[in-house]
């Protein structure tokens, strides 16, 4: 599936996951100058914020990471050591940042780095053919992280994808990877997994397309949204097979100033750290 079309879903999406797990947290202008700051006041609680923004937006053909502080100053790309894409930042609640990076040849893997962008590292890393792996959501408790995984190697030459989907959970301590939903690819591939606040639950959205061109947007494609136990257990499909692909607005979202960013955001992600 294009890059385009997940992002247009999970724009469409995101709002109603979010309220099925209850929990809190392209195209256009690819301009590489820095947004302009806003001249609107900021409420006294934002001012007071201490961390770091998350947003992403496009750095010539690449989706990449940007990190600025709340008021908007120190607004720079981050991770300019990893060439390729950045994407689908997610702060956990003692200031980690994971993050997927796609790198131009290789693996697609799940990055943690410090909440001002240093210090980048791979965890559970993957190699290509056997698996790849995106989408990363931290625990409540900070300890683990919930990631889509392709597993197997793709057919590119007749477009087809990887044997099996899967979700994934890396516990960041050992770095080991427990798969909680496993399936065929032919099937529909599970996308976007949030955690309930309490731990014990993920939410997340799954996608079919055409039986044909799995790869591609087709007039046929759908999703649903889930919940899973994270042990496995539990799978429940809470919408039908109904959530089509076409969506005629909404590509991508950007925070609202009185003056527009030069680079429109794709996604977004925010929380208070006491980092400095």
């Amino acid at each position: 599936m294009t890059l385009s079309a997940r992002l247009r879903t999970a724009v469409a999406l995101c709002a109603l996951l979010l309220l099925a797990a209850a929990c809190s947290g392209g195209g256009g202008d690819r301009d590489a100058s820095a947004p302009a700051a806003t001249t609107r006041p900021l409420p006294a609680s934002l001012a007071a914020a201490r961390g770091w923004l998350a947003y992403s937006t496009f750095i010539g053909d690449n989706d990449r990471i940007h990190l600025t502080r709340p008021d908007g100053s120190q607004d720079h790309q981050a991770f300019t050591e990893l060439p390729g894409e950045a994407i689908r930042a997610d702060f956990s609640h003692d200031g980690q940042l994971a993050f997927e990076y796609r790198p131009p040849d290789g693996a697609i893997n799940v990055y943690v780095a410090k909440a001002d962008g240093s210090g980048a590292r791979v965890i559970a890393k993957c190699v290509w053919g056997k698996c790849e792996r995106g989408f990363p959501a931290w625990s409540p408790d900070s300890k683990s992280l919930a990631t889509t995984a392709e597993l197997g190697k793709p057919d590119l030459a007749r477009e087809r994808p990887p044997p099996e989907f899967a979700i994934g959970i890396i516990d960041l301590a050992t770095q080991q990877v427990r798969y909680i939903l496993k399936h065929p690819s032919r099937q529909w591939q599970p996308q976007l997994p949030r955690w309930s606040p309490d731990g014990r639950k993920l939410v997340f959205y799954g996608w079919r397309a055409s039986k044909d061109r799995p790869f591609e947007e087709s007039p046929d494609a759908e999703a649903a949204v889930f919940t899973v136990n994270v042990d496995g257990s539990g799978l429940k499909q809470l919408t039908p097979w109904q959530l089509r692909w076409a969506i005629p607005t909404g590509r991508r979202t950007a925070p609202r100033s009185s003056a527009p960013p030069t680079r429109p955001a794709t996604s977004m992600s925010a929380r208070a750290t006491s980092t400095p």
